[in-house]
């Protein structure tokens, strides 16, 4: 029915109002462009430095433990590896509230996250999986080396630089081995121990990336339900797709290896090193197609964080058949060539595994 008066003429329409453009926090030596995400604990803005260079990442941590936050600026800055995320600096900023504030200041990773990939293409190529994956098991190695942990490892906080380059990012969560901190998931790859209320370790690390290996080879997140709270539970049950039917045509030597990283028994995973290893010898590797396209149909938001607040109780992992020993990975690369890993530019941007549509936590 037409929008008219009493008189019966139309009126006019009238716009709603734009939303106002956040105003960026002050932050010392750096201009902030553009907000690039927003969660409950922290922001990610395009900024510049004063002082000229090129564009930055500034992560304003808004709320949460400023003794973690002080954790996380130790655990950026002590780590070094070419896919990682690198800390440039720590800005103490001005008190908000009588509240310390920090923000960190990190590279700009423009070619936006695997997560974003996937929701374009639906899924990767065998050959891109392993383009996409293994460096990100081999930074877990570095990270692993130095007794840092990640805790929370998706396709989200998997990002590219303009060129290419696969940075593993969102370190906010990682902790120190052994710590108890209170964890901060994704569902729909979380580790089944760490579901029932085991801490994250570097098993569980492997089982991250071999969930978003999943993800990338399959098109769907190994653990899927309506809400996070039933995907935690859902992961808890630890019964996990057949991979082999889900990847028709995928070969089984990589299928064995991301098997073998998603196995019920954390150490039948084998480390990150031996998960970057043997993900390079299971198929040939081809350059990651980033050009754009129609959105693929997605299973919800698998990519959204909560916290940790529950124990799945009673429920035991189907076991998963694996091999004991170094045999786990008997005959994965035989016969198998190592393709030159080759990567296009991405045109979509982002940045430190948080994007405008993911909330930050």
């Amino acid at each position: 029915m037409d929008d008219r008066d009493a008189e019966g003429a139309l009126r006019p329409t009238v716009p709603p109002m734009p939303a106002p453009a956040p105003v960026p926090p002050v932050v010392p030596g750096y201009a902030l462009q553009s907000l690039l995400g927003r969660g409950g604990s922290g922001e990610v803005w395009r900024a510049v430095p004063l002082g000229g260079g090129e564009p930055v990442a500034v992560k304003v941590l808004v709320a949460g433990d400023p003794d973690r936050q002080v954790r996380e600026a130790a655990l950026l800055g002590g780590l070094d590896h070419p896919h990682l995320v690198r800390l440039h600096e720590v800005v103490q900023l001005p008190r908000r509230g009588g509240e310390p504030r920090v923000a960190l200041v990190l590279d700009l990773l423009a070619g936006g996250s695997l997560a974003a990939l996937l929701g374009r293409r639906g899924r990767l190529t065998p050959g891109e999986v392993v383009t996409a994956m293994a460096p990100v098991a081999s930074a877990l190695a570095h990270a692993h080396e130095r007794g840092v942990v990640h805790g929370d490892l998706a396709p989200g906080n998997i990002l590219f630089t303009a060129e290419g380059r696969p940075v593993l990012t969102d370190l906010g969560v990682a902790r120190v081995l052994g710590e108890t901190a209170a964890a901060e998931v994704t569902p729909a790859y979380v580790d089944p121990i760490v579901a029932r209320g085991a801490v994250p370790g570097p098993a569980s690390d492997v089982f991250g990336v071999a969930a978003a290996a999943f993800h990338a080879l399959t098109g769907v997140p190994p653990w899927n339900a309506a809400t996070p709270g039933d995907t935690l539970a859902v992961a808890g049950d630890g019964y996990l797709p057949d991979l082999a039917e889900l990847a028709p045509g995928a070969p089984e030597p990589l299928l064995s290896v991301i098997r073998c990283g998603l196995a019920a028994d954390p150490h039948q995973r084998g480390t990150a090193a031996e998960l970057a290893l043997h993900l390079r010898h299971a198929c040939p590797a081809e350059p990651v197609a980033f050009g754009a396209g129609p959105v693929a149909p997605s299973a919800g938001r698998p990519d959204v964080r909560t916290a940790l607040t529950h124990v799945v109780p009673g429920r035991r992992p189907r076991p998963a058949p694996v091999v004991d020993g170094d045999a786990r990975w008997g005959g994965l690369a035989v016969g198998v060539v190592l393709g030159v890993v080759g990567f296009m530019g991405f045109e979509s941007a982002g940045t430190l595994g948080v994007e405008a549509q993911r909330p930050l936590v």
